[in-house]
């Protein structure tokens, strides 16, 4: 094993070790590691360094996986993939419909048609509803109601 090897697994074993015993003053870990591999202070000093770093990327990776565990249930998975094939497929389509518009041999008829597809999918054609209120923002009952009403009370 090369020495660049023996040194990361070193400090591997060192992450380990410090995971294990968080207490253990830094101190008493850089002997322990100085008798066991042989390396001055300054060494081990800074393959704790580099396993606090180690240890602070795992805690990092092991935080964003559980952020992302939801995709591990295959429901969820399923519908995230059918939303991605929907956008994928709404996209390939206004793409060839857009391609219809600017095609140069497409009839007036097929570009009309295109367009008013296209208008459709991004939802121009979609009917506003409109409130009656007064000035406040209170609703107002519609004037054919007011006449229903009106009417009751004559029968009456």
């Amino acid at each position: 094993m090369g020495n660049n090897a023996h040194n990361q697994q070193a400090i591997k074993e060192l992450a380990k070790y410090m995971a294990a015993n968080p207490t253990k003053k830094v101190t008493e870990i850089v002997s322990v590691f100085c008798s066991k591999y042989g390396k001055c202070e300054r060494t081990i000093f800074r393959w704790v360094e580099a396993a606090k770093r180690m240890n602070a990327a795992i805690d990092t990776i092991n935080e964003e996986k559980a952020q992302h565990a939801v995709f591990k249930n295959p429901a969820v998975q399923r519908k995230v993939d059918d939303y991605c094939n929907v956008i994928v497929s709404r996209t390939a389509i206004l793409t060839q419909l857009r391609s219809i518009m600017n095609d140069l041999d497409a009839t007036a008829g097929e570009k009309i048609r295109a367009m008013d597809l296209a208008a459709k999918m991004e939802g121009f054609y979609a009917p506003t509803k409109t409130a009656i209120t007064d000035s406040i923002g209170n609703d107002i009952d519609p004037p054919l109601n007011d006449i229903a009403v009106f009417l009751k009370r004559q029968n009456r």
